[in-house]
């Protein structure tokens, strides 16, 4: 069975080949996605507790807008010998990936949660997915960032597992726009 990747990681996958290719991408095109003004909540309050059907209806308009801000984006181009610079343009751009997923993920529990049941769990299991694969894409950029060949490697097995574990919870809630 073929799996998808979320369509939000997809992105981050064509920046995460060391081999690169692909466009340009300036840090002002990918800042220009971060300016959206979406519902954020104080780090010390709980998110609100929002019917369930309510919660997958808003979690969708949130990963349409969140997917057409970041339709444009690509990679830093590069060739078959990659100089400092280019390496440099690639952590520059991940970086920039990185620190807007972790923008989603905030904006995502602030979206709120279902009171009590199935969902509940499901909800709550897929956060805590989406979470690890943004952490586990933070240390394959640092990885990459370090030169280090091995431990990139293994990030981006890492990263595989628990993105295909993120598309999987994402089905279960029927958040198909946010993982496909």
């Amino acid at each position: 069975m073929r799996t998808r990747l979320p369509a939000l990681l997809l992105v981050l996958l064509a920046a995460a080949v060391v081999a690169g290719c692909g466009g340009a991408a300036t840090p002002a095109a990918l800042d220009a996605g971060q300016s959206s003004g979406a519902v954020t909540l104080p780090r010390n309050k709980p998110a609100p507790v929002v019917p369930a059907k309510r919660l997958v209806k808003r979690a969708r308009a949130f990963c349409r807008k969140v997917n057409a801000q970041t339709r444009g984006w690509q990679a830093p181009v590069s060739g078959p010998v990659r100089t400092y610079a280019e390496l440099h343009a690639d952590d520059v751009f991940l970086r920039h990936v990185v620190v807007r997923l972790h923008q989603v993920y905030r904006q995502f529990h602030a979206l709120g949660i279902p009171p009590h049941g199935l969902v509940r769990r499901r909800w709550i299991g897929f956060l805590s997915q989406f979470k690890a694969t943004i952490d586990h894409l933070d240390e394959l950029q640092a990885g990459a960032e370090s030169l280090d060949g091995r431990y990139t490697v293994q990030s981006f097995r890492q990263y595989r597992k628990a993105a295909a574990a993120t598309v999987r919870r994402g089905n279960r809630l029927g958040l198909h726009v946010c993982v496909s």
